[in-house]
């Protein structure tokens, strides 16, 4: 059984590379052929490769790979993918084209590697974070928490409050082990202090991850850290320690906007806005509508609160149902308003 747990550095990857160079290449799909010497890699990312964090890091050891072996090797990537089903997908049609290796970068991909490492013995995967292995799949981690437990350490020295903020994505073994790692590594220098934690149940969601550390902030916490793919929770500790006002390029940047758009073309892009929101199931459209005007004047803690309540109906409903089995059935959806 094959397992690894080291550092995610290209020297691991070039030597795992040379490694599965030695077998024969599968196949390539007629659409995606290539030279069928060189080695084809594939990386499955589950966040945009942006210009800081996990898929970023994951892209420049893909990058720095492709420098330092030229010729002999070929890779692909595929970004924003979601954990699931559409991961799967993603991962089969990599070893269906033809794939010898395969980077599986997000925890919740594990057990879609396992299923289509079973299907395409002949195919290697590299599965992160996980602590499932096969005979044709590897797990590989760093030792994050031991970075934790030295910024806990930082913070519990600097805390004046002593309570810190934690955002976190989601309850899995490496999340919990650095938020372990954090709290004892503040409470060893800081007996008295409380770390304090909010789930965002997203890698990537920068407008949530702003809210949660918002809401940290507002709860007693001097101090902000993240377990997240974007440094939205950063940003909102940022402004609100220093109130420095801001441009809207930077806001943009900083997951404060979603959209810039020109003077000139606001107009044709708030209807064609209006035209998406108008084709969307009119029970969600009412339910927006509501909790904008109900959730204004509202903590961010209780909005927060209250609409995940007012969300929780909705999913019960006909138009639901009906937009999943559009999905799956890839068709638009026929909504009616129940």
């Amino acid at each position: 059984m094959m397992t690894t747990n080291r550092m995610f550095l290209i020297a691991f990857t070039v030597s795992l590379l040379a490694a599965c160079g030695q077998k024969d290449a599968a196949e390539p799909d007629a659409s995606d052929a290539g030279d069928a010497s060189r080695l084809k890699v594939g990386f499955v990312y589950v966040t945009p490769i942006s210009d800081a964090g996990w898929t970023h890091q994951h892209d420049l050891g893909r990058l720095q790979m492709e420098d330092s072996l030229g010729d002999q090797v070929e890779t692909k990537y595929i970004e924003n993918v979601p954990e699931g089903a559409e991961a799967e997908r993603v991962i089969r049609q990599f070893a269906a084209d033809g794939f010898d290796l395969v980077f599986t970068t997000s925890f919740g991909y594990m057990n879609p590697t396992i299923k289509v490492a079973e299907m395409f013995p002949d195919t290697t995967f590299e599965h992160a974070t996980g602590y499932k292995s096969a005979a044709n799949v590897g797990t590989y981690v760093a030792r994050f928490y031991e970075g934790r437990y030295l910024s806990g350490i930082v913070a519990g020295k600097m805390t004046k409050s002593n309570v810190a903020g934690y955002v976190a994505a989601f309850p899995i073994p490496e999340v919990l082990r650095g938020i372990n790692a954090f709290t004892l590594g503040m409470r060893s220098v800081n007996p008295d202090a409380e770390v304090k934690v909010i789930w965002t149940n997203s890698w990537f969601d920068p407008g949530r991850e702003r809210e949660a550390a918002d809401v940290l902030i507002t709860q007693g916490s001097d101090l902000v850290t993240h377990h997240t793919y974007s440094t939205a929770a950063v940003h909102a500790a940022e402004l609100l320690s220093t109130a420095e006002p801001i441009d809207a390029t930077r806001a943009l940047a900083m997951g404060l906007l979603n959209e810039l758009v020109p003077a000139e073309k606001l107009l044709d892009r708030a209807f064609e806005t209006a035209d998406r929101i108008a084709a969307n199931a009119p029970l969600a459209v009412q339910a927006t509508l509501h909790g904008i005007r109900e959730l204004e004047g509202l903590s961010l803690e209780s909005a927060y609160l209250r609409q995940e309540e007012l969300g929780r109906p909705l999913r019960r409903t006909e138009d639901a149902r009906e937009a999943q089995r559009a999905f799956v059935e890839k068709r638009p959806p026929r909504f009616v308003g129940r």
